[in-house]
C-alpha cells in the first residue's frame, strides 16, 4: 500500500487515508489468530487529523509474564522486537524495513494504564473535533521544525496527549 510505510526515524504527515484502516483490519486478521485483545490506536485512528503513515497496533495480554512467548510467532508475521524500545509493561515491535517502516505494533497489559490511555486518547479526539484539530495543529508545527528528528518530534507531543489523557481521570 503506497499510503502506509515511512522511513525510520523521520516525520512526514499525511492526510487522513481510509487506507489505513483497510490495513489494521488486514493485519487484525492475521493476528487474531494469536490474540483476543487487537486496537488500532494512534494518529492513523483518528479520522480527521493528519498523520505520519504507519499503522500503531496495541494487543492486549490479560498478563505481561506470557508477553515473551509471542516474539517468535509474530516474528513469523514479520515483526520485530525492539528490546531498546520495550521493557516490562511493553514489548514494542515493528514491521517494515527501515527505510520503509509499516506498522508499530505494542505488546501490553489488556485493560492496563497503556491500554486505557491509548483507546481513551483514540477515542477523545475521534469524539471532540476541536481537540483533534489542536492536536492537528500541533503535530504540522513539529513536523515542520523536526522532519528528521522522530525522537524530539513525539517527545514534543507528550505535554498535549498527557493533558488529553487527564481528562479520563477526571
Amino acid at each position: 500500500m503506497k499510503a502506509i510505510g515511512l522511513k525510520r526515524l523521520t516525520v512526514r504527515l499525511l492526510s487522513h487515508n481510509k487506507k489505513w484502516e483497510e490495513s489494521f483490519n488486514f493485519e487484525s486478521k492475521k493476528l487474531q489468530s494469536l490474540f483476543a485483545h487487537i486496537e488500532h490506536i494512534g494518529s492513523t485512528a483518528i479520522q480527521s487529523i493528519v498523520a505520519k503513515p504507519i499503522i500503531d497496533i496495541d494487543v492486549g495480554l490479560f498478563s505481561m509474564s506470557e508477553s515473551r512467548k509471542y516474539i517468535k510467532p509474530l516474528k513469523n508475521l514479520g515483526y520485530e522486537l525492539r528490546p531498546s524500545s520495550s521493557s516490562k509493561n511493553h514489548l514494542f515491535f515493528v514491521k517494515g524495513k527501515e527505510n520503509k517502516r509499516t506498522h508499530y505494533l505494542h505488546l501490553i497489559k489488556y485493560k492496563g494504564k497503556i491500554w486505557n490511555n491509548d483507546i481513551f486518547f483514540r477515542n477523545y479526539l475521534n469524539k471532540y473535533n476541536k481537540s483533534a484539530k489542536s492536536y492537528e495543529k500541533l503535530k504540522i508545527k513539529l513536523g515542520k521544525k523536526f522532519i528528521n528528528d522522530r525522537t524530539q518530534y513525539t517527545k514534543e507531543k507528550k505535554e498535549f496527549i498527557k493533558k488529553i489523557i487527564r481528562k479520563r481521570i477526571k
